[in-house]
């Protein structure tokens, strides 16, 4: 029942952040991969180009760390640097598809996931300390797994995340929102509209039932719970990590 409750909850919070985002205007913003964003006004694109130089700098700092890679990225219009918080990070998982009981598995793997943020905190725990992570919220009428994040970044602060992981036939789009914790409850809105506003192709549209007895389609289970943790962490952590160093040489 409260599992329940939790979940409408989370539903009508949604659709009342769509429902502000509508009333703001915004942007289609169109991919080369399937799916349609909607960003509100005042934000814009970081450059690909930027993404994969940042990609390539947390390569070299952390080549033992999971691979990051950034499809698209988004930070406010008015920001004089690259990757000032708030900003929003896109990656599309190409895993194969992800049956529903793995779906329903993941959203109640609470402990499990405790437990590979805490792996991949002590990974980094010269850079980051104190980070929680919440509960996972399965959306089924969207197929989309909702869960926040927070770590305090030496030299930064905390730093809160709204990670969503919306379900496709070919795998996944992950959907990564920071901002500083004072400005997070301020923005919380606007990245859940950002997150539920997304629309799928028809042929990227989860469809429920289709392909979940063959085995070679599900790409992710119970062992990528480590993984999702350590991406949201490292994307937050060593990302930081990188802006920082290279604004201290520009300051050198």
């Amino acid at each position: 029942m409260k599992r329940a409750l939790l979940v409408l909850s989370a539903i009508l919070s949604l659709l009342y952040a769509a429902n502000c985002l509508a009333q703001e205007g915004d942007r289609p913003f169109p991919t080369k991969d399937g799916f349609t964003l909607h960003l509100p006004a005042g934000w814009k694109e970081i450059p690909a180009a930027v993404l994969d130089s940042y990609a390539q700098d947390i390569a070299r700092l952390a080549p033992q760390a999971e691979k990051q890679a950034f499809d698209y990225g988004f930070q406010l219009s008015g920001a004089k640097k690259w990757f000032a918080y708030p900003y929003i990070l896109v990656q599309v998982h190409r895993t194969g598809k992800v049956p529903e009981e793995q779906l329903r598995i993941l959203a109640q793997s609470g402990k499990e996931m405790d437990s590979g943020f805490a792996k991949a905190r002590e990974s980094l725990s010269s850079l980051a300390a104190d980070g929680k992570i919440g509960e996972t919220v399965l959306d089924p009428s969207t197929h989309t797994l909702w869960t926040r994040m927070s770590i305090h970044v030496h030299g930064a602060g905390t730093i809160n995340g709204l990670i969503a992981m919306i379900l496709t036939e070919t795998g996944f789009i992950q959907i990564s929102c920071y901002a500083q914790e004072r400005e997070f409850p301020a923005y919380l809105p606007l990245f859940q509209a950002v997150v539920r506003s997304t629309v799928l192709s028809d042929e990227l549209q989860y469809r429920s039932g289709a392909g979940d007895s063959d085995p070679a389609s599900g790409g992710i289970g119970r062992g990528a719970i480590v993984g999702i943790a350590v991406v949201s962490i490292g994307s937050a952590v060593l990302l930081l990590l990188v802006i920082r160093r290279r604004r201290e040489k520009k300051q050198c």
